[in-house]
């Protein structure tokens, strides 16, 4: 595993002795939300005890591109940072990631295909999540919205790989119920595509059920929650799920989302939520077998249950879970409509991450899937 890892309820308090290794002038890239934040103001403030300046940037949002990022990295060079950390969600994450990785010239995504095209000079990079998941978070990749046309692409660097992460499960504490729960989906849809993945091994597929397995025993536990918390278990099962991911693959649910999120700016843990029972059907095909050990996870004895009546019941069991939370169903309630359907199949194909499902699927059938949902 590349990097330092700390994990633990205010290990964030941690971070400016932790990032003092790495020099004393930071650029902090975060999220407008957290524009005039207490949040934003308490990690500048135990950066600037530990003796590390930081220059914020908060201006990623929903509707950010390539562009944000290029603005990020001339902001570094004429601070003359030594080190970047990204704070916030996935797309803020990934954009921190890459501006530590890449260089100039973030927003010519063209170029960026080839690795030549990076400068020799790389920061080290600190990762800040302030919710239980990113798929990339210890892989050496990441994802930009291509300021041109909306398309996502995946971007893989050696110098990808982060100095540092930090997962306090206190960030999330400021999260409404629905984008927890669907935060939650999104998890479980990465551990589950990991897990279904031909590239997945033994050592990944215990460690996916075991992300499965907290996950559902955070939807058992949120019903009867009365109030919200830290949920330790659910940021155990995002991390475990970055880690199995290091092995196994991203499947066509998680590009979807993730296509979605930038071409009709919606969000990302909502599309996942609602492709995740696509993708439970999609295993009864493909990997019956897959879905039948998730049984005891899930409370079901399926021992004498042939092995279609056992993955039927394990997706009975999973989708009574998922109803709990009352999320949006169906596409169009995101304002989606029938003839987006084609250009979103052709992008979630074009990003590559569904590869190593274990029944490749074309265009025509990714798009067959995105009717189910409309």
């Amino acid at each position: 595993m590349p990097g330092r890892l700390i994990f633990g309820i205010d290990s964030r308090l941690r971070l400016g002795t932790e990032a003092r290794n790495f020099g004393t002038r930071a650029l902090l890239i975060t999220e407008t939300v957290f524009r005039s934040s207490r949040l934003l103001e308490e990690i500048r403030s135990v950066l600037t005890v530990a003796g590390v300046e930081a220059i914020s940037c908060a201006e990623i949002g929903p509707d950010s591109t390539s562009r944000a990022g290029e603005e990020c990295m001339k902001l570094a060079k004429s601070a003359r940072v030594q080190m970047i950390i990204g704070l916030g969600g996935l797309r803020v994450l990934s954009t921190a990631k890459a501006v530590a990785a890449l260089g100039a010239n973030i927003a010519d995504i063209d170029s960026l295909n080839d690795e030549r095209s990076s400068e020799a000079s790389v920061y080290p990079y600190i990762e800040i999540p302030t919710t239980c998941r990113n798929p990339f978070m210890l892989r050496d990749d990441f994802f930009l919205v291509d300021a041109r046309n909306r398309h996502s692409t995946v971007f893989r660097r050696s110098e990808a790989f982060p100095k540092l992460v930090v997962i306090d499960s206190r960030l999330a504490e400021g999260l409404s119920d629905r984008s927890r729960s669907a935060i939650l989906l999104d998890t479980m849809l990465h551990s589950l595509e990991g897990y279904f993945s031909r590239s997945s091994n033994f050592v990944s597929n215990t460690i996916f059920l075991r992300s499965l397995g907290l996950l559902v025993g955070s939807i058992d536990a949120a019903a009867g929650r009365d109030s919200p918390g830290p949920d330790t278990g659910m940021h155990q099962a995002g991390l475990l799920s970055a880690f199995g991911l290091t092995m196994g693959s991203l499947g066509i649910g998680s590009a979807t989302a993730i296509t979605a999120g930038g071409l009709f700016q919606v969000p990302k843990s909502g599309i996942a939520a609602l492709m995740l029972p696509i993708i439970l059907e999609y295993g009864r095909r493909a990997c019956p077998d897959k879905l039948v050990r998730l049984a005891p996870i899930v409370d079901e004895d399926t021992r004498r249950m042939g092995t279609a009546e056992a993955a039927d019941t394990v997706i009975a069991s999973l989708r009574r879970r998922i109803d709990r939370f009352q999320l949006p169903l169906r596409l169009s309630d995101y304002g989606l409509e029938s003839g987006d359907l084609p250009v979103l199949a052709a992008a979630a194909a074009a990003m590559g991450l569904a590869d190593q499902m274990p029944q490749p699927l074309d265009q025509e059938e990714i798009l067959d899937l995105l009717n189910e949902v409309l």
